[in-house]
Formats: structure tokens, C-alpha cells, sequence
């Protein structure tokens, strides 16, 4: 059972975009997976490795969620990889600049250049 509820969503995009019922049931579904996901990255004994898969998963739940809205499917405007274990790039640089790139912090441990030990 979903904890995200249809109720919880954006009503007036909702509307706007007339989104079915059963696609906002779909949102819910996804919402909660990419909590859960978001939520497992946070775990402290994750590899870069670990890092790179979840990020992998993030982005194919965005993508599905701009589906799912109706909007354009764009890596550009995803903001949700910020959230991924302990990113460290700038969140508040980052969604000034939805949509026309990212900023990457090299010494992200999630995003950035990986160290030789």
C-alpha cells in the first residue's frame, strides 16, 4: 500500500494536466519508491559502486514521473539526485539552474571525480 496518497499531488497540476486517476495512482507508487530508494543511500557503508546504481535507479524514476505529469522526458530538470546518500554538490546553485545544466562538486563523494585510494 502506498504511503503517497492522489491527495497529496499537486491538484492544480493535476487538473492542468489532466492527469487520470490511475496515473496519479502510478505517481503515488513512484513517489514512494524513490523515497525508499533515497532513503537507502543514506546507509554509511555504500561504495561509489552503490552510489552510481542508485543514482541510475533516481534518474529512470524521474524520467517515469515527468512521464507519468506530461511533461518533456529531461535529465535536465531532475532535481531528486541531489537527494542521493551524501551528495554534496550545491542544492541551492542547483535548482536556480533547473533546466540549463549541473553543477557537480569534483569532491561529491555521490557525484564527483572518484579518488584513487
Amino acid at each position: 500500500m502506498s504511503n503517497f496518497k492522489p491527495e497529496h499531488l499537486n491538484q492544480k497540476l493535476v487538473a492542468r494536466n489532466n492527469i487520470s486517476y490511475e496515473a496519479q495512482q502510478q505517481l503515488c507508487e513512484l513517489y514512494d519508491k524513490l523515497e525508499a530508494l533515497l532513503l537507502s543511500s543514506k546507509g554509511e557503508l555504500l561504495t561509489r559502486a552503490d552510489y552510481d546504481v542508485i543514482s541510475d535507479k533516481v534518474t529512470e524514476l524521474e524520467f517515469e514521473l515527468q512521464r507519468l505529469w506530461g511533461f518533456t522526458q529531461d535529465k535536465e530538470f531532475h532535481k531528486y539526485w541531489l537527494s542521493v546518500g551524501s551528495c554534496s554538490c550545491s542544492k541551492m546553485d542547483n535548482m536556480e539552474r533547473l533546466g540549463y545544466g549541473r553543477i557537480i562538486n569534483l569532491g561529491c563523494p555521490v557525484h564527483g571525480t572518484p579518488q584513487d585510494s
